[in-house]
């Protein structure tokens, strides 16, 4: 007795242990709708349709081919729809692209009608089921994160246009306050020309009705002015150009509404380096869900993915791979040898991009700085 109670409870653990796992493994589908799913850790959207026999024709062979095209048409239409429901990032959904802009919503429909036909099987009351799959990476990736790269213009908002004039006025005054000053300079120089211009000419004119003058050397202290006044007319030329081009950027500035002066960009060098070849996330407890670009913030500043993600390499590969075990992310190809492992402390801005703490973010921040360095390349992990 003792020994069929402890068989029992054994197949009860087993049971359980599997259930276990399949549901974990099951965790990483996010399903959207009644006929479709985002496959996160495989990066794939999948999607069923159900094709029904045509009535009113004989051939029996025509009308089950006719039911697997439909088939086929009908799970198409639905995993249009699943990648409709594709979060971009913690607010945003494809969808919401979509209605912005009519091209993108028919490039993804052209694109999907390149899905693979995973399979086709005939159902108990004769119909037939297709189900179709299609990578977020490749031709949908690139029609995905174009639409990231250039989002719908929706009007900005009034506190935006606020920022952006209060920035403005400030550029306006700065370039207001340099032109006077260039002018104040200017002015001041041509005032210095005229007084050493008119006391070169009473020089000259004193000395030639006074030759002893000459032969006391003071003519050659005339040469010296005359050099001198030579320098400062093309000191003031050069103030001048200066000036004038001052001038036109002001106009244009004014002209554009908006456009801001270019300003030299002064490159800082990071005080440290590092010799990680990738980042891992553990975002595992936090109640992060995937999407199609995760940020990852530190008091409310980003550190991925920024504005020197290579595009190209997240269409390929995109911004982030996605797995459920940590030890298997930390020996994945794409994060190197050495993976910065760091833990996130919570979401941000929703449930679809995470917070680090500051310490990290420096390093990250310090990483960032080098030309090529991993977040750039898109060689980054987050485990949920």
């Amino acid at each position: 007795m003792r020994a069929i109670n402890r068989l029992i409870l054994l197949v009860i653990s087993l049971t359980l242990l599997l259930w276990g796992s399949a549901g974990a493994q099951n965790s990483s589908l996010e399903k959207i709708g009644e006929h479709g799913s985002i496959d996160w850790v495989d990066q794939h959207v999948t999607a069923t349709g159900i094709g029904v026999l045509p009535p009113n024709i004989d051939n029996p062979a025509q009308t089950k081919q006719m039911a697997k095209r439909a088939a086929i048409v009908v799970a198409r239409r639905n995993l249009l729809e699943v990648v409709k429901g594709v979060h971009i990032d913690s607010s945003t959904r494809v969808v919401d692209f979509a209605v912005a802009d009519d091209t993108i919503l028919s490039k993804v429909t052209g694109v999907l009608q390149n899905s693979k036909i995973v399979s086709i099987q005939p159902m108990s009351d004769g119909s037939v089921q297709a189900v179709v799959s299609m990578p977020l990476t490749g031709q949908l990736g690139m029609v995905l994160i174009s639409a990231v790269a250039a989002p719908p213009s929706r009007g900005a908002s009034s506190s935006e246009v606020s920022r952006r004039l209060s920035g403005l006025e400030q550029r306006v005054r700065m370039l207001e306050t340099r032109m006077q000053g260039l002018q104040n300079v200017n002015a001041e120089q041509e005032e210095m020309i005229g007084i050493m211009k008119n006391f070169v000419l009473a020089w000259m004119e004193y000395s030639q009705s006074n030759p002893p003058v000459l032969q006391a050397g003071y003519g050659s202290d005339i040469q010296v002015l005359k050099q001198r006044l030579i320098e400062q007319r093309q000191l003031s030329e050069k103030l001048s150009v200066k000036l004038d081009e001052l001038s036109n950027r002001l106009a244009s500035l004014e002209g554009k509404g908006g456009a801001a002066p270019t300003m030299p960009v002064v490159e800082i060098k990071p005080k440290k380096s590092y010799p990680y070849t990738g980042l891992v996330i553990d975002a595992r407890g936090v109640g992060f869900r995937p999407c199609l670009k995760p940020g990852v913030f530190s008091g409310g500043q980003e550190i991925f993915p920024g504005s020197t993600v290579n595009r190209n390499k997240a269409i390929r590969t995109g911004y982030v791979r996605f797995y459920r075990n940590l030890s298997r992310a930390q020996r994945n190809a794409r994060v190197g040898s050495l993976p910065y492992t760091i833990r996130a402390t919570g979401t941000y801005n929703g449930v679809r991009s995470l917070k680090i703490n500051g310490k990290d973010f420096e390093v990250l921040k310090a990483i960032s700085e080098n030309p090529g360095n991993f977040l750039s390349d898109c060689k980054v992990i987050i485990v949920f």
